[in-house]
């Protein structure tokens, strides 16, 4: 989904024949602060400019006109194509094929001037350009609406709720904020691939995580009582379908894996340089 924030940072390399930037959005918390995830991007763009974080512009995402397209460039390590577009505000961005696409299709462009305003939004790993008129600008507004004003708080939900995700038309159960007890074991790669190599394993070691997580399941099709497992860490709940409790042992509980924090505690107690697979099962869980 596309994002569009209300403000951004980007910062310049130091490079006169060239204004290419370094471009996130940015947040502050409700007591001022900069959010630790912007922190965390202002850290990266600062050491890819070499300069403090200081010399970084914060600007207001507004719809903006004279946003010049200019050339292509490409990536060593990848076969896709880029373009660099240059915001009257000072800086330059580069921004995917298949966006550039859109943005013809959408506006008119004068010796490489787009003729509309424009926001930036964010895909991903990619930046975008957003004409105000266009279906693909109006469709993130709206989204981020429901996003903004209709997340349903996951301390607000109840065991048995059954739940509703933004952009899902699938049902999920809400199992509960749980700590869960794993049972794991390490695995080398050749014993991975071929499960009848059993000298390869470690012993099985329980471990009990020592942090509480929201589980969501589903139902596996086909078969009664297995579940798949989902604990996402920003669960964007839009509505409670109902409550209804059903009855879901550990060993029904699929497709979550143990937690790196688990699984660093097992390679304390195995010799990691023979291992590098981890296996894991839930053994039990404590609701909270």
């Amino acid at each position: 989904m596309i994002k569009i924030y209300d403000r951004l940072w980007f910062i310049l390399r130091d490079d006169p024949e060239s204004k290419l930037a370094y471009m996130c959005q940015y947040e502050e918390t409700s007591t001022g602060n900069v959010s630790f995830s912007v922190q965390k991007m202002q850290s990266t763009g600062s050491s890819w400019a070499r300069k403090d974080k200081s010399a970084g512009s914060i600007i207001d995402n507004k719809p903006t006109s004279g946003i010049y397209v200019g050339s292509s460039v490409s990536r060593w390590s990848t076969s896709n194509k880029l373009f660099k577009v240059d915001d009257p505000r000072g800086f330059t961005v580069e921004i995917p094929t298949d966006n550039l696409t859109t943005v013809l299709h959408r506006t008119t462009v004068i010796k490489g001037v787009i003729q509309e305003d424009c926001v930036w939004g964010r895909d991903g790993g990619s930046h975008i350009l957003l004409p105000v008129d266009s279906e693909p600008y109006k469709l993130s507004k709206k989204n981020q609406n429901i996003i903004d004003n209709k997340i349903i708080p996951v301390n607000d939900l109840k065991v048995g709720d059954w739940v509703k995700f933004f952009g899902r038309e699938r049902g999920l159960y809400f199992f509960g904020r749980v700590k869960i007890t794993w049972k794991l074991r390490s695995h080398t790669k050749s014993t991975w691939y071929n499960k009848s190599i059993k000298e390869d394993s470690s012993d099985w070691y329980e471990i009990e995580d020592d942090k509480y997580t929201n589980i969501f399941l589903w139902a596996k099709p086909n078969k009664d009582g297995d579940y798949y497992t989902e604990s996402p860490t920003k669960p964007k709940v839009v509505k409670v379908l109902r409550n209804e409790k059903i009855d879901v042992q550990p060993k029904n509980l699929l497709w979550l894996p143990s937690p790196k924090r688990v699984d660093d505690r097992l390679w304390e107690m195995v010799d990691s340089g023979n291992y590098s697979i981890v296996e894991s099962e839930i053994v039990s869980v404590k609701h909270k």
